[in-house]
C-alpha cells in the first residue's frame, strides 16, 4: 500500500479517517465500501492528502530543501488549524524545513512559536 511505501497516513491520521492509498495508477483512500478516488475528495480531504505526500516525499527524498507549498486550497475552518499545527510539528520534527501556505485568511487566534502570519 502507499501507506507502507511513504510515511504518509500518520502525517495526515490527525485530519484524514482512512488509510490513504495507491490503485492502479491512482490515490485515493481505503474506506468500509471500497477505493475512494483523490477526484472524489472534499477540499480538506485533498489538501491534507497532497499536504502528506508532500511531506513524505521530502522526507525519503534526500532533497537538500524540504518545503511544502499549499495554494488554492479549500479547508474547512476546523481542520484549518489541525493543518497548520501539523506542519509546525513537521518542521519542529525536523521533516519538512518549512512550509508556505497561502489561503484567504488566517484561523482566528492561532499561534506557535515557528508560525509567521504574512498579509500581502
Amino acid at each position: 500500500s502507499l501507506h507502507d511505501a511513504l510515511p504518509i497516513y500518520s502525517i495526515c491520521e490527525p485530519v484524514l479517517k482512512s488509510p490513504l492509498a495507491y490503485r492502479d495508477g491512482e490515490i485515493g483512500m481505503e474506506k468500509p465500501a471500497g477505493f475512494y478516488s483523490w477526484k472524489s475528495f472534499s477540499g480538506t480531504e485533498s489538501a491534507v492528502a497532497f499536504c502528506g505526500i508532500q511531506a513524505a516525499l521530502a522526507e525519503v527524498s534526500g532533497a537538500p530543501l524540504k518545503l511544502i507549498i499549499l495554494d488554492e486550497f479549500d479547508i474547512d475552518d476546523v481542520n484549518y488549524p489541525v493543518l497548520l499545527n501539523l506542519l509546525c510539528d513537521l518542521q519542529t520534527q525536523g521533516k519538512i524545513d518549512n512550509a508556505l501556505v497561502a489561503h484567504t485568511t488566517a484561523p482566528a487566534g492561532f499561534e506557535r512559536d515557528n508560525y509567521e502570519e504574512v498579509k500581502l
